[in-house]
């Protein structure tokens, strides 16, 4: 992604409560205001992704396709990360709230993808991600596909080579090791074309708004292109 495209980039280290932090690509801005509040902005013409190929937590294929058509907002992060990832998922559900609430046509779909597939299995995502609304959508797959997919879309994680087990004792035996990971908000529009960023700390209500913003001023291109089309 060329550097004048990234808008408003904060990265936050999340394993067990510690990581190390992962620098923002060069040329990247933090975009957060005086007040804190990040500063929202639309990419200049949305930008093509590339062809992806995951699996949703229901078992069905989750790819391109199933961006085209309504709004998607997509975040990536893993199941257990201590405080980045629960923090975006509820402030997710307070976003997604205030923005049904008066929505217009197919509600956008959110997502959660995991950047740690060999832990963060079909099953446990099926349970956490619905954990904070049950209209929430968890997505894995091959390390090599999560990995160009948030490469893609402009973000950044890493996994500590190092890996500890430890037996509990009730004989079951955890794998624990550390993740890194840029925690931002994806906006696909229904071209299935990446729109925007957006970066915490947010205000959930205030977000809302601007995604409503993008999607009528969006409507209203695609009808006046139409209207031009028909001429």
């Amino acid at each position: 992604m060329k550097a004048p495209a990234l808008i408003a980039i904060a990265v936050i280290a999340a394993a067990f409560g510690a990581g190390a932090s992962l620098a923002p690509p060069p040329g990247a801005s933090v975009g957060v205001d005086a007040d804190g509040q990040p500063q929202i902005k639309p990419f200049d013409g949305a930008r093509a992704i590339a062809p992806f190929s995951l699996v949703d937590h229901h078992g069905s294929k989750f790819a391109r396709e199933r961006l085209m058509g309504r709004w998607t907002l997509i975040t990536f992060g893993f199941t257990s990360c201590a405080d980045a990832c629960p923090t975006m998922l509820t402030n997710l559900a307070e976003l997604r709230k205030s923005l049904v609430a008066d929505w217009q046509g197919a509600e956008p779909l959110f997502v959660f993808v995991t950047v740690d597939p060999a832990r963060d299995t079909q099953t446990v995502l099926a349970q956490y991600a619905p954990s904070f609304d049950a209209a929430f959508l968890g997505a894995t797959g091959t390390q090599a596909e999560i990995d160009r997919l948030h490469a893609d879309l402009g973000g950044a994680h890493r996994i500590a080579p190092k890996a500890k087990t430890h037996t509990h004792s009730d004989g079951k035996a955890q794998t624990h090791y550390m993740v890194d990971h840029s925690v931002l908000l994806y906006i696909i529009n229904p071209e299935g074309r990446l729109h925007a960023q957006i970066a915490p700390p947010f205000d959930p209500v205030g977000v809302a708004g601007q995604i409503g913003r993008f999607a009528r001023d969006f409507a209203s291109t695609r009808r006046a292109a139409a209207s031009a089309r028909n001429t």
